[in-house]
């Protein structure tokens, strides 16, 4: 009797935790369905109302169709791009082109690979090595330049001349991105040609050039990864006048011209805020939100699509508005390049969004990286500065001029910093703070031929 009374005890535990396991499933699925999500807050539903590009004087549809056949107008193929992505836009459909459909509109494979394959030097980062300018102006004085590479350093003197760079609003998760990283390569290995052949002077007219519009697509670019393209061919262009400061026998007058055309950013260059927006409109305006693009079947089942985008929206993509908007000084005074710590209940756990709190608990970003590599560029804009300025205090001890100079750390008001075994100047970067180590965590600058 008694071991009878204990079976039915334990099948009557059993069962009531079953219904309770059940009741939970129900409740979490319920709490799930469409019907229960939240709106979507105020700020994210104006995301919705975007506007198409301005097509005149425009460098993006350039950008767009970058890689076309050689016989092909990369305009054209550009706004034929942004044609096709607006009616798709109208008819409510994701805004893509089908890889059949580019093929026809470029008329050729992209042959980005084939510049890699050519020129090693590519694959140097200048945000790391010193000598990447110079590495590929070796390269390039040995090489046979094909016409397909005039073809593309013609379209990049017609990119660069352009009073404007208008990605427009329309576009979701599934939008092509131009071919950026050719458009840097084939930038670079331009002025490593040109560094070959042309005068100090007309060298540094052709950087200026360069920079002038680095500049334009930073300030003008919408997406974050324009913005990030835009820093690195500015580090780009800053790496060959590096070179030219200290390779060369300059005369008073082009150090001037380079201290005259290389300038910090300005407060509107250096906010890249309005990219953080991008990226909530870009969410806003696709169907699946991108933090669950390759998630698990569950975690897609239990995520709460509006209220996975208020939470990004208010919890990261707002206070990385707010960061940006801060100087040099004030984002490194605040900490904005430590990484966000918004507050979470960790008991009792919502039933609501558990999916979509998941994937934003395990995603990894780390936003605040983008702002101090601007606020690192800007510096090392600085380190340019100061390189012309001590080609200007010839015979004047280094440590002397980094003390009097007006070019100091941009984050904390002190001299640069000079190692006088590596001959370099420099100070440490925000970037790697708290971003996996892809780049040393000093900005640096060498003033002298490296040992």
């Amino acid at each position: 009797m008694i071991a009878k009374a204990k079976t039915r005890w334990l099948i009557a535990c059993v069962g009531v935790i079953a219904a309770a396991c059940v009741v939970i499933a129900a409740t979490a699925t319920l709490a799930n369905l469409p019907a229960f999500d939240e709106p979507l807050i105020p700020e994210l539903q104006a995301l919705k109302v975007v506007r198409p590009p301005v097509p005149e004087q425009n460098a993006y549809p350039i950008a767009l169709g970058f890689l076309a056949a050689n016989d092909v107008d990369p305009r054209v193929v550009g706004e034929a791009m942004l044609k096709a992505l607006h009616e798709r836009y109208e008819a409510g459909q994701r805004m893509t082109i089908p890889a059949q459909d580019m093929r026809a509109l470029l008329g050729t494979a992209s042959q980005h690979e084939e510049l890699r394959s050519q020129f090693k030097s590519l694959e140097c980062n200048a945000r790391v090595y010193l000598d990447c300018a110079n590495r590929l102006i070796a390269e390039v004085a040995e090489a046979r330049l094909d016409g397909r590479l005039a073809v593309l350093f013609a379209r990049f003197e017609t990119l660069s001349r352009q009073q404007r760079f208008d990605e427009g609003q329309e576009r979701d998760a599934y939008t092509p991105v131009a071919p950026y990283d050719p458009i840097l390569d084939v930038a670079r290995i331009r002025l490593a040609q040109r560094f070959g052949m042309d005068s100090s002077v007309d060298f540094i007219a052709q950087a200026a050039n360069d920079l002038r519009f680095w500049r334009l697509m930073l300030r003008d670019g919408d997406t974050l990864v324009a913005k990030m393209i835009a820093i690195a061919g500015l580090q780009n262009t800053l790496d060959f006048l590096s070179a030219l400061l200290r390779d060369r026998a300059l005369t008073a007058a082009e150090v001037q011209s380079i201290r005259e055309l290389v300038s910090p950013l300005t407060r509107e260059e250096a906010d890249i805020g309005e990219a953080f927006l991008a990226e909530a409109r870009s969410s806003v305006l696709t169907d699946t939100p991108p933090l669950a693009m390759g998630a698990s079947r569950l975690d897609r089942w239990l995520l709460q699509r509006n209220a996975t985008l208020n939470g990004i929206y208010s919890d990261i993509l707002l206070p990385m508005r707010f960061r940006a908007a801060l100087s040099p000084s004030e984002f490194y005074r605040e900490g904005g390049y430590q990484p966000l710590n918004p507050a979470r209940r960790a008991f009792p756990p919502s039933l609501f969004n558990w999916g979509g709190a998941r994937l934003y608990r395990n995603s990894g970003w780390d936003p605040q990286q983008f702002i101090a590599r601007t606020h690192d560029e800007n510096g090392r804009i600085l380190l340019v500065l100061l390189q012309a300025e001590l080609e200007q205090a010839s015979g004047v001890a280094v440590d002397a001029v980094l003390e009097a100079s007006s070019y100091r750390n941009p984050y904390t008001g002190k001299p640069m910093e000079y190692d006088v075994r590596s001959r370099t100047i420099g100070f440490q970067c925000l970037h790697t703070a708290f971003h996996p180590p892809a780049s040393p965590d000093r900005c640096v600058v060498a003033i002298g031929k490296q040992p």
